[in-house]
């Protein structure tokens, strides 16, 4: 399946990029320096968003490696393409490295190898402090 899709991300980054996108009519941006914009929504939030750290003040793309909408809004305002800031392990060719190799299927519990240590068990159960609850009276 990999070999027939000719995007530049995977689909389903594509499909989170095309629902960012969509949200960038709720943006306001003005530009403050050279990378570095304003972005203001609707809701009277204000967000500082610098292209060449790959920041946004509400953090999302910190986290994701995705642009945020506010992101969103500087990159098509700075007449860049949003997939340029799209880190590569995003990237279809990442996606198809992955996928290159196939996932081997492995033998049961039962055939595994049996190995000198014991046996690995959860914890025991031990009652909890406080009153027990009984049945109710009908």
């Amino acid at each position: 399946m990999a070999q027939t899709l000719e995007d530049c991300v995977g689909p389903k980054t594509r499909k989170k990029i095309e629902k960012l996108k969509s949200k960038v009519g709720d943006c306001l941006v003005r530009e403050a320096g050279e990378w570095l914009y304003q972005v203001n929504t609707k809701v009277n939030e204000q967000f500082v968003v610098n292209l060449r750290e790959r920041t946004c003040s509400c953090r999302r793309w910190m986290l994701t490696g995705l642009p945020c909408p506010h992101a969103c809004a500087a990159i098509q305002s700075s007449s860049e393409t949003v997939e340029s800031f799209i880190p590569t392990c995003y990237s279809m060719e990442t996606f198809r490295q992955v996928y290159a190799g196939g996932i081997y299927p492995l033998h049961g519990p039962d055939m595994w190898p049996k190995t000198p240590h014991p046996d690995i068990v959860p914890p025991d159960l031990r009652r909890l402090p406080g009153r027990p609850k009984g049945s109710r009276m009908k």
